[in-house]
């Protein structure tokens, strides 16, 4: 409501109380001023006087008592008369008062709603503002913090600014590392493929050399051939990197689909078990692409198998529901993530093992997965005990 609207609405409202008191005040000033003035009263008084003359007249001992009283009762004989022929005044006078008195109230209860309503629309307009920002997913600037309705929602539509900020700067940090990806998976594959050419017309000539020279050759050549196989499975890590499609939603239950991603993986990694805990199945069903979301359980399985070496270990998965989402854990017994890459595990090329065995990649596309779910893949905790990883799926 604005504030123009509410100030005709207390202006209406007030003249409407103030009619009704006034029409109460009066009626109930009007009946004690006719009982004031009832002639019983004065009747009354006349006689009460006239026994005290009488009185005095039969007890001169007590005189000076009755023409006391005698006095008394005159005196409110006058004041009687005074009222009399002045009631229409003092009720007018009043009545004045109090409806100025009145009146100041109420001016002063109207000009503080309206500071308050116009305070109010300022903050809601605030807050339409921001909402509308959010909307166009841009960051929203924090006001003050209040403890009512309006500052509790402020405070919500603050703390969802934050987190789409968040996501929106990994979803552009993702796309721009996947561009770098694509065009550096462009430029090693091209030499690649001119290099593997050049090595079967290698071949060709090798097989015109004496024995010796050929045998020499041909180690080199395999030399060769192995450094480019895994130059070749790097160009295919930054593609497949580069090449993340948007998933295919379809319901799963996904109570369902770990105890099934278990009983296909258990064997994949020999030094680690590979168990799913129980976990109640109802509202676990969300819209998932499968092969996506066991993209990454692979990932993130095949990461804590490295972690956790020849010695053996544990990998327990396990998925529980709650209000809006539905979280999918992992966890693993192995010697957590080093305090330097903790804060930079997702990003791209960020890894933890050794140079020439991985690229740092899987993380990272796990992370652009979940966020094109429009869920989330967190590290929940790391330490010396093992490390968790939740994946929040958004319920629909």
């Amino acid at each position: 409501m604005g504030v123009r609207r509410l100030a005709v609405s207390l202006c209406l409202m007030s003249a409407i109380g103030a009619s009704l008191f006034f029409a109460s005040q009066r009626w109930l000033t009007q009946a004690w001023a006719h009982l004031a003035m009832h002639p019983d009263i004065l009747r009354a008084l006349e006689g009460a006087m006239s026994n005290q003359r009488e009185l005095a007249k039969l007890d001169p001992e007590r005189e000076d008592v009755y023409r006391k009283q005698f006095e008394e009762a005159r005196a409110l004989a006058a004041h009687l008369e005074i009222f009399r022929t002045s009631r229409d005044a003092i009720v007018w006078r009043y009545e004045a008062i109090l409806l100025s008195l009145f009146g100041v109230n109420l001016l002063l209860v109207v000009s503080i709603q309206l500071l308050f309503q116009r305070r109010l629309d300022q903050r809601l307009g605030r807050l339409r503002t921001s909402i509308e920002t959010l909307a166009a997913g841009e960051p929203v600037v924090p006001n003050r913090p209040r403890k009512d309705t309006i500052g509790i929602v402020e405070r919500m539509v603050e703390d969802a600014s934050r987190l789409i900020g968040a996501r929106l700067r990994q979803l552009r940090m993702l796309e721009s590392w996947q561009e770098s990806s694509r065009r550096l998976a462009h430029e090693i594959r091209t030499p690649l493929t001119a290099i593997y050419l050049d090595l079967a017309r290698i071949h060709k000539i090798l097989d015109r050399l004496g024995p010796g020279d050929k045998a020499e050759a041909g180690r080199c050549l395999e030399s060769v051939q192995e450094e480019l196989r895994r130059l070749g499975e790097f160009a295919d890590q930054f593609a497949s990197f580069a090449k993340i499609g948007k998933p295919r939603l379809r319901n799963e239950n996904l109570a369902a689909f770990l105890e099934e991603f278990v009983k296909d993986y258990a064997a994949v990694w020999p030094n680690v078990s590979l168990t799913v805990r129980e976990s109640d199945r109802p509202g676990s069903v969300v819209s998932v692409d499968r092969r996506m979301v066991r993209q990454v359980l692979v990932n993130l399985c095949s990461n804590s198998a490295a972690a956790i070496g020849p010695e053996g270990g544990r990998i327990t998965v396990a998925v529980f529901g709650e209000r809006n989402a539905v979280w999918v854990v992992v966890e693993d017994t192995g010697p957590g993530i080093p305090d330097t890459v903790r804060a930079r595990i997702f990003e791209p090329y960020v890894t933890t093992k050794p140079v020439g065995e991985g690229m740092g990649l899987g993380l990272a596309i796990s992370k652009k997965i979940m966020l094109d779910h429009e869920g989330d893949l967190e590290l929940a905790r790391t330490g010396s005990s093992g490390t968790t990883f939740r994946l929040r799926f958004k319920k629909d």
